[in-house]
């Protein structure tokens, strides 16, 4: 790598949080740098928590005010159905049997 692409990407680093809300405040925080879309993947245990946990939901609700477009992919079950229906009032939702959660924006 020459010496001008290194200077013109930004600065990368890794941080630990510990404790959920830790991970939600900065998870929030990151939401004002999603300019054009965010897709991502949902364990089908977490469904729920994406839609019933207020400040995270209206993030989300904030995010689509703003234009951008959301997908994710979940197992939907008996279990989460509602809570799918209601993830698709802002998401695109593709239903797979994934495991992993992970987010591009």
């Amino acid at each position: 790598m020459n010496e001008s692409s290194s200077s013109s990407s930004p600065l990368e680093r890794t941080e630990v949080l510990y404790g959920n809300e830790k991970i939600l405040e900065r998870t929030l925080q990151t939401f004002s740098n999603i300019k054009e879309e965010l897709a991502g993947c949902f364990d089908h245990a977490e469904v729920a928590m994406h839609v019933t946990i207020e400040s995270l939901w209206n993030g989300f609700l904030q995010l689509k005010r703003n234009g951008v477009r959301m997908r994710t992919v979940t197992e939907v079950t008996a279990e989460n159905i509602s809570y799918v229906k209601k993830l698709t009032e802002l998401f695109e939702v593709t239903s797979d049997r994934s495991q992993k959660q992970f987010w591009c924006s």
